[in-house]
């Protein structure tokens, strides 16, 4: 319901948007390549939320990628790039004060297209995951790194030239496997701002 009712008012807004003049117009077909920054907050989703393995809460955190792609058929891409998140832990039971670090290389398939004259973007594909978890007593532990998945959705606002603005929402999982101990499933869902470049 929440991802619905976020993507009812993006493309309400950028209709509006678009209707006013606020908003450019996106380049040529000739620009078939694109750069993309994205700023935003990873929320944890159960059981990931409660701390699998130790019993305390994950918090919110920032969230950071780094895209870029190429058009290779009709408004089908695809993309590359590197993500990483930073999620607190909130209570005792998982190394107070610090925070869960995750780092994944993201690999997938982006389509563009128009409706009612707002762009809509949509990706799916898989993730290559390195979370970084405190340990009991001090310092850290890496998972074994294994394929994942990931998918999202949002909307492209130019603003003047090759630049615009895309919001997003995004949903992360994968099942972090460590040497010795127990597993944690991380759940994520990611809701950011891209700065989106064409060429």
């Amino acid at each position: 319901m929440v991802a619905g009712l976020l993507a009812a008012t993006i493309v309400s807004s950028g209709a509006a948007l678009s209707g006013q003049g606020v908003i450019g117009q996106l380049p040529g077909p000739e620009a078939n390549r694109w750069m993309e920054v994205r700023l935003g907050i990873a929320v944890p989703g159960e059981p990931f939320r409660t701390g699998p393995e130790f019993g305390g809460r994950i918090g919110s955190g920032p969230a950071l990628s780094l895209r870029g792609g190429a058009t290779v058929w009709g408004p089908l891409g695809l993309q590359i790039g590197l993500s990483q998140y930073r999620n607190p832990c909130e209570t005792d039971g998982c190394g107070v004060g610090r925070s869960w670090r995750t780092r994944t290389l993201d690999i997938g398939v982006r389509g563009d297209h128009t409706y009612r004259g707002v762009q809509l973007w949509a990706f799916g594909g898989g993730i290559f995951p390195w979370l970084l978890r405190p340990k009991t007593g001090g310092g850290t532990v890496q998972n074994r790194v294994r394929i994942a998945g990931e998918a999202g959705f949002g909307v492209r606002l130019p603003v003047t030239g090759r630049f615009a603005l895309a919001p997003g929402l995004r949903y992360t999982s994968f099942n972090a496997v460590f040497d010795g101990v127990g597993g944690s499933s991380v759940r994520l869902i990611v809701l950011d701002l891209g700065f989106h470049y064409r060429f």
